[in-house]
């Protein structure tokens, strides 16, 4: 499966808050993942993919099966995300 566009929506970054963004992920022209949220805590930053509340828990509604997939994803965003350009706070 290839990953053939990454659209990312940065946020304006608040003192203490982990929240970077957002990313839109198309994979092979064929099928979008809305929604996969970027994280940065302790330096490190991460992405959360899409999840639904069931009850009173979290579930995943889609996942990487592989470490060497997630990576791949991981890198694609994070690319993305550098590359894009910086918000514009609203006044």
């Amino acid at each position: 499966m290839n990953i053939t566009d990454v659209k990312v929506f940065k946020k304006v970054v608040k003192e203490d808050d982990p929240y970077l963004g957002s990313a839109n992920v198309v994979f092979d022209n064929d099928f979008v993942v809305y929604g996969i949220r970027i994280y940065c805590k302790n330096g490190e930053r991460y992405i959360v993919l899409p999840s639904k509340k069931i009850k009173d828990k979290w579930v995943g509604i889609c996942h990487p099966i592989n470490k060497e997939f997630r990576a791949k994803l991981e890198k694609a965003i994070f690319e993305a995300f550098d590359e894009a350009a910086e918000p514009v706070e609203n006044e």
